[in-house]
């Protein structure tokens, strides 16, 4: 869907930036297909596929990124979305469950099966000046919202007080 939505967009836009896929290869059938669709609808040159990025270099990735878009349906925590968000660029997800509530306002929502859908907000992402700085500083108020040390002292306190009330 991420590829027919942008497919769309190329068809109506000049000039859009390239689209790079990230991630491992799970389903070598699935990834041929990708591979045809880029192929068959003269996408080569505007889509890069990069493979499995190491960890370390995703922030880097995610830093000198222009847009996130992230059309999952099926996550527990994204915490991809939270790596992104503290980097402040600009997000389109999916509104699938969890994705609204890890991101908030620091992102805009799309059906991940509606690629128009998908299109136009790939196209708000480019055009849209004064979106993309709301989001840049949602972005940067939600992802403080996942804190390590707030997580695991939240915990702790959870523990202590019902050890307290069993007393």
């Amino acid at each position: 869907s991420l590829l027919k939505g942008y497919n769309y967009l190329n068809i109506q836009m000049q000039n859009i930036p390239p689209l790079w896929l990230a991630g491992g290869i799970h389903d070598k059938l699935y990834f041929e297909k990708i591979k045809n669709y880029i192929a068959n609808n003269k996408l080569t040159e505007k889509v890069k596929i990069l493979g499995l990025v190491e960890h370390s270099k995703l922030v880097e990735l995610y830093s000198n990124a222009f847009a996130f878009i992230f059309p999952s349906t099926l996550e527990a925590c994204p915490h991809t979305l939270i790596e992104v968000m503290s980097c402040q660029i600009p997000m389109a997800v999916s509104n699938f469950d969890p994705m609204p509530e890890i991101c908030g306002k620091a992102a805009i929502y799309f059906d991940p099966y509606n690629e128009k859908e998908i299109a136009s907000s790939i196209q708000k992402l480019l055009t849209n000046t004064k979106l993309r700085k709301n989001l840049k500083k949602n972005s940067q108020k939600q992802s403080e919202l996942f804190d390590w040390d707030i997580s695991a002292s939240t915990l702790v306190n959870i523990i202590v007080d019902s050890s307290i009330n069993q007393l």
